[in-house]
């Protein structure tokens, strides 16, 4: 196995806050957490908490959306229940992996009791409307609050899996009931993770297996901690670093270079995942850039996960600007350039790579209404059959401004494709499988509904369809001849044609 000798500190600081409970014991008095108790709706399944403060500080940003999963009251059906920290603001409790979501309620540093009703919103859309209490709502007891902390551990490649055994050192307290230790759970980034009481202070990752490969016992701070794997040592386990703050292996990054307007004295940088809205940094503006004497622009490492930026002045309120949200298509080196505002005052931005793309690509732009909120699009090559994206219903749209439509550029080898909102199940909608026979700019302008309850498309090539005045056919007088004689004039084509630009 190789192993990286080099790892650049990445600048993503974990700010997670979790608990483990025994709902047989009273809570313990603390100032640094309240609880929050939901009663969700019967439609939300694995209901989980997203809180931030008035500041925007997410406490579960590195657990990114949903947020941290909530846990079952046994003695309360249907009740659920998180400790967070006291000094979050406002809480959103969502279920079924964050598709649903009930609407934001404020707290002000006190235990809180919620429950909601379904209803309608003026666009005719399900919402689930909080009711707050201060007063206890369940039975029993409440659940103690347990301080934690979250262990990630980067193994070895050919391990299946990753587990940890941990315990209290002196007194020997041991987390799991058995050895080998529990599972940890297996992120997008490659990194395992699990959540253990603030109070064990040595663990040992483990693969689970039979026999135990594992490493040497290892001394962890109260905090959130980083561990890995290095080389085997002469008794067979291996040796570790640990890290406060998540590593970036530069296999695992890229490089984005950034030029930004002269009157931009501390610009600074914003990343995430998305769609899943994993942030690369804790707090909005995110972090600063830092000046590259070689190149003479700002750089960036940033994870190769991230595929959304945002480039801004650093400034928070009154003199704010920043670009508009940027597409990263590729995890090679990038080059970005901040241009001119649009018309919503934000600064537009062109991306180029090291290395583009190999094969050769088209620009679609779709004109949606606002209906569709989360339009995705779903595209693949006819007759063979092969998709553009692993899984339905495909890409998400972005808006251009510029353009007012969305906006995405395909591989020429694409030539079916279906727009859908984005919804799942009975919710979602879509348009018929829409042909595209040229690899110019390409304009889709969404129609009606057919039979089979899918919208109907019309698509043109080159040239921005015409939104602005309806187009009447010219009226042609075409003689009417009877018998060879000419007695009159037809009017022909007085039809009036109407085009709705969609947003």
């Amino acid at each position: 196995m190789k192993y990286l000798k080099l790892i650049i500190l990445g600048l993503m600081i974990s700010i997670a806050y979790a608990s483990i409970a025994n709902i047989n014991v009273n809570a313990a008095e603390t100032d640094d957490v309240i609880l929050i108790y939901a009663e969700t709706p019967n439609t939300f399944t694995a209901p989980h908490i997203w809180t931030w403060d008035d500041d925007g500080t997410g406490a579960f940003a590195d657990l990114g959306w949903p947020g941290k999963e909530m846990i079952s009251d046994p003695n309360n059906p249907g009740w659920y229940y998180l400790y967070i920290p006291s000094t979050m603001t406002n809480v959103i409790v969502n279920g079924n992996d964050g598709t649903v979501q009930g609407e934001a309620f404020a707290v002000n540093g006190q235990n809180v009791w919620v429950t909601f009703t379904e209803g309608l919103n003026a666009e005719n859309e399900t919402i689930y409307e909080p009711t707050l209490s201060l007063a206890q709502l369940t039975v029993g007891d409440l659940p103690t609050y347990v301080p934690t902390k979250y262990v990630y551990a980067y193994v070895p490649v050919e391990w299946d899996t990753a587990g940890v055994w941990a315990w209290s050192h002196p007194d020997g307290t041991n987390v799991f009931p058995s050895w080998p230790g529990q599972e940890m759970t297996l992120l997008d980034d490659g990194w395992f993770r699990i959540e253990i009481p603030t109070s064990a202070n040595r663990v040992i990752i483990n693969d689970m297996g039979d026999p135990v490969v594992q490493t040497i016992d290892i001394d962890i701070p109260t905090e959130n901690v980083y561990i890995v794997l290095k080389e085997l040592n002469n008794d067979g386990k291996y040796e570790v670093e640990l890290f406060n703050e998540k590593p970036i292996f530069m296999e695992d990054a890229f490089e984005v270079y950034i030029t930004v307007p002269d009157t931009w004295t501390t610009p600074h940088v914003w990343a995430w995942s998305h769609p899943d809205g994993t942030n690369l940094f804790t707090t909005w503006p995110g972090e600063p850039l830092v000046f590259d004497d070689e190149s003479q622009t700002y750089k960036v490492i940033v994870p190769d996960w991230v595929n959304r930026i945002i480039i801004n002045n650093g400034v928070v309120g009154d003199g704010a600007a920043q670009t508009i949200d940027t597409v990263l298509e590729m995890t090679e080196t990038t080059y970005i350039s901040v241009g001119d505002q649009d018309t919503e005052g934000k600064y537009l931005t062109t991306v180029t790579y090291d290395e583009e793309p190999n094969e050769e690509t088209f620009d679609l732009y779709i004109y949606l209404d606002e209906s569709w909120e989360t339009p995705t699009i779903w595209a693949w090559s006819h007759p063979d059959g092969t998709n553009l994206f692993p899984t339905w219903p495909g890409e998400s749209l972005v808006y251009d401004d510029e353009a007012e439509a969305y906006k995405i550029s395909l591989p020429v080898s694409i030539n079916r494709v279906i727009i859908t909102n984005g919804l799942e199940g009975d919710a979602l909608v879509q348009t018929i499988d829409t042909v595209i026979d040229q690899t110019d700019d390409t304009y889709i302008v969404i129609g009606e509904l057919d039979e089979d309850g899918k919208y109907t498309t019309t698509v043109t090539y080159g040239q921005v369809p015409s939104f602005d005045e309806p187009v009447e056919d010219e009226p042609s007088n075409t003689p009417l001849i009877i018998g060879g004689i000419i007695v009159g004039t037809l009017v022909i084509g007085a039809a009036i044609f109407f085009v709705v630009k969609k947003k």
